[in-house]
């Protein structure tokens, strides 16, 4: 009797306490296929082996059942595949017997171990059947967080680093990597305790440096909390800055937020080895966040008056500490001069460094008819130490403000 077209593996999603399945391909024992049961809403894994059922239809060339000793549960996935060894039973002898049926199964083995090896086959990847100059295919030795890509000859495989997935981020910001780069990205505090991390996609990173990009990212965090979307660790404290985070756990495959007073290195929830960092938020004296708003690397709050006159000839240290993080690497500011003297010109300065080497901004008044002429303007000044710039005037009759309204990452 032929053997069967029929393929040599059945696949069934079981229904409840169903303890019988088909399978439609000849075997020649019982020994000679694999059962597997793959728990309802799991991934199936090759331990999902199972041995514990019964067989009929050995020797059938259109196969027989298997029947479970403990009956499947509602939604199980059950795969019956053929595995007949790749051996040879049967020796024939010179004038020995030439009986049909052994001569038979022999030739139904044959066929039953191609079909085996095709469906085997089918299941990796393949080339088109008309791709022309192509050769059999090996992969290079697995190396944690690389990727396989075409070598540029196209000889085979190779392992790659992260930077292709960065790529990927279209229109990102990353500024001076102080923020994880990301894409459009958005950031606000809807209370005094909350901030709304809003976002595209934001690439996170682990200890080993291996990226993951995370998608479509929607989360509120809580100073309040603590732990997930909360505060790492520690209690809440006043006049400090927390610096957000977007965190992932890639076993759970779960993406939270995390607020830590660290700007590099927050506490990470057990599980969470992935975390990137997204931006910061001052806790003022009150223990209420100050107002912001986030947009990519760029941060707009209230007007904060850090310097309300200055006459100071020498350069003299303005200290930002409470207006803007030391991940920021530009300020926001608003200069306003004015003259005590009618019709004498004034010049204000800002500096990065004290040696007056660096100048970042610079603001004039020719002078009016009238003392106390005021001229202002807004701009954006480099950060060269944290939280830090200088500022002087020429002479002491010029009075200098100055005002923040936000920074840059």
């Amino acid at each position: 009797m032929t053997i069967t077209i029929n393929p040599v593996r059945n696949e069934f999603t079981a229904t409840a306490a169903q303890a019988i399945f088909t399978y439609t391909f000849k075997i020649f024992a019982d020994t000679d296929l694999n059962v597997y049961q793959t728990p309802a809403g799991q991934d199936c894994l090759d331990s999902d082996l199972i041995t514990a059922y019964t067989v009929t239809g050995v020797g059938d060339e259109d196969g027989g059942t298997i029947t479970l000793n403990t009956p499947a549960t509602l939604g199980d996935l059950i795969t019956i595949v053929s595995n007949i060894p790749e051996s040879r039973t049967t020796d024939y002898q010179t004038n020995g017997d030439f009986i049909p049926q052994t001569v038979n199964d022999d030739f139904d083995r044959v066929v039953s171990l191609a079909k085996q090896t095709e469906d085997t086959a089918n299941r990796g990847l393949q080339f088109e059947q008309c791709e022309q100059n192509v050769s059999g295919l090996s992969l290079p030795q697995p190396v944690a967080g690389k990727f396989l890509k075409w070598k540029g000859d196209l000889s085979g495989l190779e392992n790659v680093g992260v930077a292709p997935e960065i790529s990927i981020l279209t229109n990102q910001q990353v500024g001076n990597n102080a923020l994880a780069p990301h894409e459009s990205l958005v950031c606000s505090n809807p209370s005094v305790s909350t901030v709304d991390i809003d976002a595209n996609a934001v690439l996170v990173r682990d200890s080993s440096n291996t990226t993951t990009r995370l998608d479509n990212i929607n989360l509120t965090l809580d100073i309040t909390a603590s732990g997930i979307n909360g505060l790492d660790t520690g209690s809440e404290a006043t006049d400090t800055w927390y610096h957000y985070y977007v965190i992932f756990n890639p076993t759970t495959v779960v993406t939270q937020g995390l607020f830590s007073v660290s700007a590099t290195s927050p506490t990470l929830p057990a599980g969470f080895t992935f975390f990137g960092l997204v931006g910061a938020v001052f806790n003022n004296s009150g223990s209420d966040f100050n107002d912001l708003i986030q947009i990519g690397n760029l941060v707009t709050i209230p007007e904060d008056q850090v310097l309300p006159s200055s006459t100071s000839t020498s350069v003299t240290l303005l200290d930002l500490s409470d207006t803007i993080p030391v991940t920021a690497i530009e300020a926001i500011v608003n200069l306003e001069i004015r003259n005590s003297v009618a019709n004498a010109s004034s010049n204000g300065f800002l500096f990065a460094t004290n040696a007056m080497t660096f100048q970042v901004a610079h603001i004039q008044n020719f002078g009016g008819p009238s003392p106390n002429d005021e001229t202002d303007y807004t701009t954006s000044i480099i950060i060269h130490e944290a939280q830090t710039t200088y500022h002087r005037v020429i002479n002491i009759q010029t009075t200098l403000t100055i005002s923040v309204h936000g920074w840059k990452f």
